[in-house]
């Protein structure tokens, strides 16, 4: 047993130290910026992380299949060879962690931004029926860059990371995009135009298959025919379909519509504030 124990061991340090933790020195020279200026590249260490786990996911199996049935006749040897392998993977899992969480901070930090810089305040407020048929520039844009964010961890990652990551990202940007609306205020042809955007946007998370990103985004599109509908019609769409979030939260949303200050008293009663 000991004879294997440390030959498990040289081959363990070999891998880790020549093959992954170089690699990791490397993708961490190229993460993102977490407040970055230009379009964050979070390719290359996603697939670092992708090649990474495979190489883990080997060495445990290996471990498991050859190495652990050699140990049994000396059990403190087995427990303490297992427990070395878990302590530095867990540090590699650091690392993997805290670059994983860079770059969702850089892409939710872009998207944030560009969504900010490139959505002005009359696309929401239409002069012209015919310009209530497309998405706004800050939605085409915004959903084209989460979607290839989205395609970049799906070909790197796998599995529970996969899941996991693209649970983050889908979260954070139902926030970032209930943020930017309530930013402004929006006309009841407009009120089209917020409903075209939030579809484009729920048909790109669709791609996640993360249900719960997908309820979320269903529940900001009925949020948004709110928008578009005649006040006395509001409570009984707010019952029917919304009754799970939180009355506050559907004021503050509602405080985007053009007849707000008007309808004040109105839109507040049927809420039961």
């Amino acid at each position: 047993p000991q004879c294997c124990d440390r030959l498990a061991k040289e081959a363990w340090n070999q891998l880790l130290t020549t093959y992954v933790a170089t690699a990791l020195d490397v993708a961490e020279q190229v993460l993102p910026d977490e407040d970055p200026k230009e379009d964050p590249d979070t390719r290359f260490f996603l697939r670092v992380v992708g090649s990474v786990n495979r190489i883990a996911e080997r060495m445990n199996e290996h471990y498991r299949t050859h190495v652990l049935p050699r140990l049994e006749a000396d059990l403190n040897i087995k427990s303490r060879g297992s427990s070395a392998n878990r302590k530095a993977l867990r540090k590699i899992e650091t690392r993997l962690l805290k670059g994983l969480r860079m770059c969702l901070n850089a892409v939710i930090k872009y998207v944030e931004r560009m969504m900010s810089r490139q959505q002005r305040p009359s696309d929401f407020k239409p002069k012209d029926e015919m310009d209530c048929f497309d998405y706004t520039e800050a939605c085409r844009n915004a959903s084209t860059f989460i979607a290839i964010q989205g395609e970049c961890a799906v070909e790197s990652l796998q599995g529970r990371n996969l899941d996991t990551y693209l649970a983050n990202l889908g979260k954070r940007f139902y926030k970032v995009v209930t943020a930017h609306l309530r930013r402004y205020q929006v006309s009841p042809l407009g009120a089209m135009v917020v409903s075209l955007d939030v579809k484009r946007f729920q048909d790109v998370v669709q791609e996640f298959h993360i249900e719960e990103v997908s309820r979320m985004f269903s529940t900001l599109r009925d949020m948004a025919s709110l928008l578009l509908l005649p006040v006395e019609q509001l409570g009984m769409v707010v019952q029917q379909r919304l009754a799970s979030v939180p009355k506050e939260d559907l004021h503050e949303f509602l405080k985007s519509r053009a007849d707000y200050n008007r309808q004040r008293i109105q839109i507040i009663s049927l809420l039961n504030l």
